[in-house]
């Protein structure tokens, strides 16, 4: 064997060692599943962009002897296509044999061309070769798999944060716990007791009389008005004002570093924490001394009653 050839099989075996486990981990996320809430999803999503890195390093590590096997597979089934285009050539001359001198003399060239590259192109299918471009393929079908998968959890987590109902029912204007359990159900996020102290807490640390947005976003909507000269609105009703709330969250996700906040509230953080997320957001980055929110939470949470009112 020559040492071309060598180096090209130890290639091509190393390639085969991929583990089964990489190229054999189901794909069990698929939005079908019905995840029980919005955390179940984010944990399957966080799983499938594991498996994807596992298989996505496995096939960069592959593709240099999948790319060549390819190509050996390639030549082989030309070379087959040109013998027997040159079998036909003969046998249109009236050179090919028949049964006796078949018999006789053997084969004629262009059919033992033909033998020959029919006998290499499937020695390649069977052999190393063609077990790594099927490897390869194996993987790049995985990959597809895996991102379909993610995407379809992604537009699943999407719409789990959306209400089914209108987040405010209520007439007239809500008191601040009020207004904070219908944000939380506009979000997405839990109504549990770390969430409601926070929410509340920055309703105080706002303190704006502005209409039906006690957290004084400059958000627009439709037919809202400037409350200020900062461009704080004043909106139409309370469930606009909820949903211009959420959109400046959702907005700023990346652009704003909001993302941490909604997340921290679906996951129903510490109070605290949460609030470390609107420090380092844009939102108010620095004011009061870097003490925005977290200087408020331990008296809302003392006399949740009274803030909540």
């Amino acid at each position: 064997m020559s040492r071309g050839a060598l180096r090209l099989a130890r290639l091509l075996a190393a390639a085969l060692c991929v583990t089964a486990v990489v190229a054999g981990v189901p794909v069990h996320a698929w939005a079908s599943d019905a995840p029980a809430g919005p955390g179940e999803i984010r944990r399957r999503i966080e799983t499938i962009d594991h498996q994807i890195a596992k298989v996505q390093t496995e096939l960069s590590r592959h593709t240099s002897a999948s790319n060549r096997g390819t190509w050996l597979l390639f030549e082989a089934t030309r070379a087959l296509d040109v013998a027997r285009l040159e079998l036909r050539n003969s046998r249109f001359w009236s050179v090919a044999p028949d049964e006796l001198r078949l018999a006789l003399l053997g084969t004629t060239p262009e059919e033992q061309a033909v033998a020959n590259a029919r006998d290499r192109y499937r020695t390649l299918v069977t052999g190393h070769v063609g077990g790594v471009v099927r490897l390869g393929e194996t993987l790049r079908t995985r990959l597809a798999a895996l991102d379909l998968a993610r995407a379809q959890l992604v537009s699943l987590l999407a719409r789990s944060h959306r209400p089914a109902a209108p987040s405010w029912s209520g007439g007239g204007s809500p008191t601040a716990g009020e207004w904070a359990r219908a944000f939380l159900a506009e979000i997405g996020a839990p109504g549990c007791a770390e969430n409601r102290v926070l929410v509340v807490a920055w309703q105080a640390q706002e303190s704006t009389d502005a209409r039906f947005n006690p957290l004084a976003t400059t958000h627009w909507m439709p037919g809202a008005s400037a409350f200020n000269r900062v461009d704080v609105k004043d909106y139409r009703s309370v469930a606009q004002g909820l949903a211009a709330s959420r959109e400046t969250l959702e907005g700023g996700a990346d652009s704003y570093g909001y993302g941490a906040i909604l997340s921290s509230l679906r996951a129903c953080d510490d109070a605290e924490a949460t609030a470390w997320y609107v420090n380092a957001s844009a939102w108010c980055r620095g004011c009061t001394g870097g003490a925005y929110l977290t200087s408020l939470l331990s008296a809302v949470r003392a006399d949740y009653a009274a803030y909540a009112a």
